[in-house]
């Protein structure tokens, strides 16, 4: 569902079912990241539907052919998790990450950012970006989120 118009959304040329466009969502300030919901199924699209957002896309394994193979994709999901990790109040130091800004209803209370970090894990390996996942779950392994959630952070990381 919406697989070539989510392909057309990462390359700037289509907007997503709500209405937005790829470089809207970049410039939006973290506090409408947190508000809105019907957007980041567009920005890491999976290979399932999104149990929060009907209108969100679904992808192929094609889909994700695609993504691997064109840099300009790639480039897309790349700077889709840079701005997330500026959303979670991260930061890169030395090749790996760290809190620029602790959160502490982020990290500390289960929410729904736990959901999306498992879903930016999930895409981030569909699209063949295993370092980037690993750059990220060597972060959330030190976390201070504890129990099932880290278990699913884990085997997302790991898929």
């Amino acid at each position: 569902m919406h697989s070539e118009k989510c392909l057309n959304f990462l390359l700037g040329k289509e907007f997503t079912a709500s209405g937005y466009d790829y470089d809207q969502l970049h410039k939006w300030s973290n506090n409408h990241w947190e508000n809105y919901h019907d957007f980041i199924q567009w920005l890491f699209p999976l290979d399932e539907p999104s149990m929060h957002n009907p209108n969100g896309p679904v992808l192929t394994q094609d889909d994700f052919a695609k993504i691997k193979s064109n840099q300009e994709l790639t480039n897309a999901i790349v700077k889709n998790y840079n701005r997330f990790l500026n959303y979670a109040g991260l930061e890169r130091n030395d090749n790996c990450l760290d809190f620029a800004d602790y959160q502490k209803d982020f990290w500390e209370t289960p929410n729904h950012n736990w959901l999306r970090i498992t879903r930016v894990l999930k895409c981030l390996n569909l699209c063949g970006l295993h370092d980037y996942a690993q750059e990220f779950w060597n972060f959330l392994e030190k976390s201070p989120v504890t129990g099932a959630t880290k278990v699913y952070w884990e085997f997302a990381a790991k898929s």
